[in-house]
């Protein structure tokens, strides 16, 4: 790589760093991955630096930890499949600022977040959708314990008398196979992996000159 490429990798590169610390009230984000057969996918929490010391389960109020109000946690994003038959739904939940009234109780192991309990995320519309799983909306909750299950709820919308309009169904699906694990912040990730591919791009079109 030339003179001109690396200078354009380190430059993105830096930017990233000053975005990174610049938004350094947040340490980490944790993604929830849950994948059992008819429902699986991913949610992501925003995790303040006030949670680094913490050990242990938490009560919150609105996902702020009670004993340290340094502490929130937050659902940033959620993305996750449900197929039941040859009905399907994709539903990505991407929220304007991050999620944290419905956090009622958090988990730290040395710092890391493993665990959440919660009300009600949602509703969440399907992105795209086939069969009767389009006629609904969805909402996901969290808890904590020996499984950390995720429950998808779901509420009628449709107006065509396939369901009972506004009717709501708790916990029809179930995801007992959750893991907790530390994450890159989604925006940064992708300016490293920009930062990588104009590097690369810069390369490139050094050798075809």
């Amino acid at each position: 790589m030339g003179y001109k490429a690396w200078r354009l990798l380190i430059s993105a590169l830096v930017g990233v760093a000053v975005l990174t610390v610049g938004s350094s009230a947040f340490a980490a984000y944790a993604r929830s991955r849950f994948d059992p057969t008819a429902f699986f996918g991913d949610g992501f929490f925003q995790v303040s630096d006030g949670c680094l010391s913490l050990n242990g389960s938490y009560k919150a109020t609105s996902g702020v930890v009670a004993i340290q109000t340094s502490c929130s946690v937050g659902l940033a994003r959620a993305e996750f499949d449900v197929i039941d038959g040859l009905d399907f739904a994709h539903v990505i939940y991407n929220p304007v600022a991050p999620d944290f009234d419905p956090i009622f109780n958090v988990v730290f192991e040395a710092g890391r977040l493993v665990g959440v309990d919660s009300d009600l995320f949602g509703p969440m519309s399907s992105n795209t959708c086939g069969g009767n799983l389009c006629d609904y909306a969805w909402f996901l909750e969290w808890e904590s314990g020996q499984f950390d299950p995720v429950y998808l709820s779901q509420i009628c919308t449709a107006g065509d008398g396939s369901c009972t309009p506004d009717q709501f169904d708790p916990r029809v699906f179930t995801a007992d196979i959750v893991t907790f694990t530390n994450v890159p912040e989604p925006a940064t990730l992708g300016l490293i992996l920009g930062a990588l591919g104009a590097g690369w791009m810069a390369r490139r079109r050094k050798i075809a000159v």
